[in-house]
């Protein structure tokens, strides 16, 4: 009997696809696919089979026989179609899920009735003493509201960022250091071994899960070795200590957080960047982990990106707002970015039967070694649904041109051209993405002016957004410029249910720990909105961000995995500076 129902579903499984397709035998399954996925499929079905190349793609695993895994963004109403094929499904989310799939997986996916759209998912990016006070976290924290002091006690932190220095003392009960405050620590970036184990809750099937006693136990000694998450890049660390660290590291607590009480709960979702798909599935992980405690949280998310719609549509966006309105004990905290100085945006109106010229200039660089790792990018929004193409023209008269509808690539020896022209998945609006790389090792971007041409062939006007969202190009980072642009719109998170947070200068010198005092400005800029803070509203007009608070110059813990610049370290090496992205510096005296 046992045998003869696993073989009924065996047979169900292997049929629901071929049923499914033949529903959909009329239409080609590769319009359901996002261009930028085309070069993980293999056949003749395929544009790449037919010379067609897309910007790289980064892998969030690599398995034991070398096969990549993305994170993939699937549109569709029903999950369970999938998971009977069967596809790993990670977070479901209204219209969409997130998953982690291979190029085959891919190829199975697409030709799935019940799936509307498959695309990758975007990355996002890494964007206190006085701080505490400047907030007025050392009020709240002495009892003077209620009698009650407010340290966050009974209360979830979580933090979505580059992970965190579990050993550090700002995390560990003062009152015996070799007790954790950290909950949890998920790490999605490690596959497991030995002991190890992926978290439990659903959808979390990937990454490593690290426990309050598996931290103490490396703490104490006893056994050593097992936790293998760290934090080299050494943002989630300083995150987490500028939240809820106690500072306790240092005698006078001087570098404490703002909720030093606070329990902690720790996802790192990457190391330089993030894939989305590892953010929706983090705040998957902490709503499951804080109905189950049965305690409020807090969510801080760092990071952000200036690709994508702007409008609090897109499905991080989304994950954000279904989070915040799952219990009246969410909150989620979002930076508003780092945007502020960088003229990366630009708008402008075509008349009907018009068009809009713009220019791109890239400097003289030297390109890095290797393939696929200079380039530039650009995201622009239509407000309408318009016949528009565009055209680009490189600085020694190579031409690329894309009309509704379609997707191209182009070889040239001044760098690889991409061009998308389509009205995304539940959109009503139209979205050209394109850029530049060095598809080919020595041939990337070529330096001197790039046109870009606008052409709206309808009879109606329209206007359009343009964002330049990765314009650092070669060894030193060299800036490309959109000529005429400006730092209006460029928030890097739009959820509607998320707390926006700019920036604002609340620190203007400081000792460091090498005995030279450094500061970040000719003239005081003190409680001067951060230079770098991006500007709103949304693409839609919302006027964003919500409020700014102290993040310019903030003294944070410190990972010991990381090594920061001897003029960021503070007295006491155990904490050390961060947004200093206004800093001229130089040493001064005691006396100024």
């Amino acid at each position: 009997m046992r045998s003869n129902r696993i073989n009924r579903l065996l047979l169900m499984a292997l049929w629901l696809p071929v049923m499914s397709w033949a529903q959909y035998e009329n239409q080609d399954p590769m319009k359901k696919l996002d261009p930028r996925l085309e070069v993980l499929i293999s056949g003749s079905g395929s544009r790449f089979a037919k010379g067609f190349k897309a910007p790289p793609l980064h892998p969030v695993s690599v398995r034991n026989d070398g096969t990549e895994v993305y994170g993939i963004i699937i549109h569709t109403d029903d999950p369970e179609s999938l998971r009977a094929i069967p596809i790993p499904i990670n977070s479901v989310l209204p219209g969409f899920v997130t998953a982690r799939l291979t190029g085959n997986d891919i190829r199975r996916v697409v030709e799935f009735s019940t799936v509307r759209y498959v695309e990758p998912a975007d990355r996002s990016y890494p964007d206190n003493d006085l701080a505490v006070g400047q907030v007025g976290a050392d009020i709240l924290h002495s009892g003077y509201v209620n009698g009650t002091a407010y340290q966050g006690e009974n209360v979830i932190v979580c933090i979505i960022d580059t992970g965190i220095d579990w050993s550090h003392n700002d995390f560990c009960d003062p009152a015996d250091p070799t007790k954790s405050r950290i909950l949890f620590i998920w790490d999605q970036t490690i596959t497991p071994t030995g002991g190890e184990t992926s978290p439990t809750e659903m959808g979390c099937n990937y990454g490593v899960e690290y426990t309050t006693a598996h931290i103490e136990n490396e703490i104490d000694g006893s056994p050593v070795g097992f936790v293998r998450e760290n934090d080299t890049n050494g943002h989630g660390t300083h995150v987490a200590g500028t939240a809820a660290g106690n500072g306790a590291s240092l005698p006078s607590r001087k570098y404490s957080g703002v909720a030093p009480l606070a329990d902690i709960i720790v996802i790192k979702a990457g190391n330089e960047s993030f894939p989305n798909s590892n953010v929706i599935d983090a705040l998957n992980y902490v709503k499951q982990k804080a109905a189950v405690l049965e305690k409020p949280v807090v969510v801080n998310m760092s990071l952000g990106s200036n690709s994508g719609s702007h409008d609090g549509t897109d499905p991080k966006s989304i994950a954000i707002d279904v989070f915040s309105s799952a219990s009246p004990g969410h909150v989620v905290v979002v930076s508003a970015g780092n945007e502020g100085d960088n003229a990366i945006h630009l708008t402008g109106n075509i008349p009907g039967g018009g068009m809009f010229p713009m220019t791109f200039d890239v400097p003289d660089y030297t390109p890095k070694s290797g393939a696929e790792n200079d380039d530039f990018y650009f995201d622009i929004w239509f407000d309408n649904d318009v016949n528009v193409t565009v055209d680009i023209n490189s600085p020694n008269g190579h031409a690329a041109s894309q009309s509704t509808g379609g997707s191209s690539s182009k070889q040239t020896d001044d760098g690889t051209i991409y061009l998308n022209n389509s009205v995304p998945l539940g959109k009503t609006e139209r979205n050209i993405r394109g850029g530049v790389w060095d598809y080919i090792e020595g041939k990337p971007p070529a330096d001197g002016s790039w046109s870009l041409t606008l052409h709206n062939h309808s009879g109606q006007s329209t206007s359009f957004h343009l964002w330049l969202y990765d314009w650092d190009i070669g060894e030193n980072d060299a800036d490309v410029i959109l000529n005429n642009g400006d730092s209006n719109y460029t928030l890097s998170n739009t959820a509607n249910e998320a707390i926006i947070v700019g920036s604002y200068v609340h620190r203007w010198y400081w000792a460091s720990s090498n005995g030279s005092v450094y500061w970040g400005g000719w003239a005081d800029p003190s409680d001067d909105i951060s230079s770098f803070s991006s500007y709103g509203p949304t693409r839609k007009n919302q006027n964003k961000p919500d409020i700014t608070a102290p993040g310019d110059k903030i003294a944070s813990a410190t990972s010991s995995d990381y090594t920061p610049a001897a003029y960021k370290r503070v007295q006491g090496d155990m904490h050390h500076m961060i947004a200093l992205k206004e800093l001229i510096g130089g040493e001064m005296n005691e006396n100024g």
